[in-house]
């Protein structure tokens, strides 16, 4: 596009990606003389002043066009502008910051050509019910682009059950984006499933419907092919039953790396009458730039060496996850300081798990009631406590609400396994509210949960404040926000 600098065009591209700068209207520029002005003027004319008559724009004309183009720069400059926001957003894990983005974006008032201008040059797929560019480029900015490389990552899904996440799919969908209404869905309905064995509401069997027929009709698109192909083989089914061999098909269509993995693991997992893919196969798309494919060639590799030698590849490739995987290698060779060691370089590169990993190096799984994950409080260190305390707040702060989850269980079960004095008990009391607000802060199901079942006289001052659990009524607040027409 010609009437964007360098510069301009290079940061779109690149971070395309949301409280609006506020331009002047045309008229607010526009100084009208006052009546007493007027009137002074009248004064001093001795006779009727000729008015000429306006000149007459053509349109084609220099001016015209150059007025066009500062538009469609400025329009431009905007999006460039909301995308930082955005990724400040889900940087920080603030919901409150991606909803003002969106609020900005809404308030955007350009003409169409101008719309048109910048989709053309951003050439965001257009999905079938959106119906003008600003739908197409709302959609295309705020949802999460990297939502199916973490599904297929563990130790990135919690990423896309943050109350940040959930918003940006709401905003996605509100912009008639069926990968955003999909996920949006199937998020909050995976989260409700774990904590309510209530009838599903229709509002998840319609987004799942009203999701899958846009994406029916955009077997072009890898991300369509990709979620159509896991439909038939997990829930949500988009079949009547499963069906691998639909799935594989439309994998192979996908055309995409991770459509490719997911053709080796259909081969390996359901159809038994063709040769599974070997370790060479994996290893093969891995070396393509496909980390979890990399992964899967490590687990399958025959030997501890094996295992080493593939996954330190692909961590010297830059899939941090492969950190982590490494340390799991060396926590069942019992050799717990070199997990430990890869525990921190995992976290350094953004692997929040990592720290929640190593926190349970030093006092077992608090999650899990068997005694046989859990280490017995009573005979740890304070030391030990202290440790775990540390790398489960750092998780917490890096935006993973499992840090703060495996927080307040550890809290929960110091206060009702130590022999504590009166004050401590209050001091822990105080530390347990304080990790459950930051976990809602961020979505936390579980803090909503534990709200709920020890601070019940304040739950619903928390819910006011946080808004509602993913596990009770947040589907019926983004149902509303879908619902509603700006």
């Amino acid at each position: 596009m010609k009437f964007l600098g360098f510069y301009l065009m290079v940061n779109l591209l690149l971070l395309f990606r949301g409280d609006l700068f506020a331009f002047p209207d045309q008229d607010e520029n526009l100084q009208e003389p006052t009546s007493k002005t007027c009137q002074a003027t009248t004064k001093k004319r001795k006779r009727p002043v000729k008015i000429k008559k306006p000149v007459e724009i053509k349109k084609d004309s220099k001016s015209l066009k150059k007025a066009r183009l500062n538009e469609e720069e400025s329009l431009a400059n905007e999006i460039l502008s909301i995308s930082r926001q955005i990724q400040k957003a889900h940087r920080k894990a603030d919901a409150g910051k991606i909803y003002k983005a969106y609020k900005r974006f809404m308030k955007l008032d350009y003409e169409p050509e101008h719309w048109q201008s910048v989709g053309n040059m951003l050439k965001p797929y257009q999905w079938p019910s959106q119906k003008d560019w600003k739908e197409i480029i709302g959609a295309h900015l705020f949802h999460p682009s990297s939502a199916i490389e973490c599904e297929e990552s563990p130790c990135y899904q919690y990423l896309l059950k943050l109350k940040v996440a959930l918003w940006a799919f709401a905003i996605g969908a509100k912009f008639k984006h069926p990968v955003s209404l999909y996920y949006l869905a199937k998020e909050i309905d995976e989260i409700r499933f774990s904590y309510s064995d209530a009838d599903k509401p229709e509002f998840f069997t319609r987004s799942y419907a009203d999701a899958f027929a846009d994406l029916e009709k955009c077997q072009d698109n890898a991300d369509a092919c990709y979620i159509l192909g896991r439909a038939y083989q997990t829930y949500p089914y988009r079949g009547e039953e499963f069906e691998p061999e639909k799935a594989y098909e439309l994998f192979k269509k996908g055309d995409s790396l991770r459509n490719k993995f997911q053709m080796l693991e259909t081969t390996r997992h359901y159809q038994s009458n063709l040769t599974p893919p070997s370790m060479k196969d994996y290893c093969a798309l891995g070396n393509q730039g496909y980390g979890p494919a990399s992964i899967q060639a490590a687990r399958l590799a025959q030997d501890f060496k094996g295992k080493l030698k593939i996954l330190k590849e692909t961590s010297r490739q830059g899939y941090a996850p492969a950190l982590l995987e490494i340390a799991y290698l060396y926590e069942e060779e019992k050799e717990v300081e070199k997990a430990r060691k890869y525990y921190l370089k995992a976290g350094e590169k953004e692997v929040s798990q990592a720290y929640i990993d190593m926190g349970q190096s030093f006092v077992g799984d608090v999650m899990m009631n068997s005694k046989e994950f859990r280490k017995d409080l009573k005979t740890l260190s304070q030391k030990d406590i202290d440790q775990a305390v540390h790398y489960f707040t750092l998780a917490g702060e890096k935006g993973n609400p499992k840090g703060w989850d495996y927080l307040i269980m550890l809290y929960v079960d110091l206060y009702g396994e130590r022999s504590l004095t009166k004050q401590k008990k209050k001091d822990i009391t105080r530390k347990i509210f304080q990790t459950i607000q930051k976990g809602i802060a961020v979505g936390s199901a579980r803090a909503y949960h534990m709200a709920f079942v020890h601070f019940r006289p304040s739950f619903e001052i928390l819910v006011k404040k946080y808004g509602p659990a993913p596990q009770e009524k947040l589907y019926v607040t983004m149902e509303s926000f879908l619902n509603k027409k700006d």
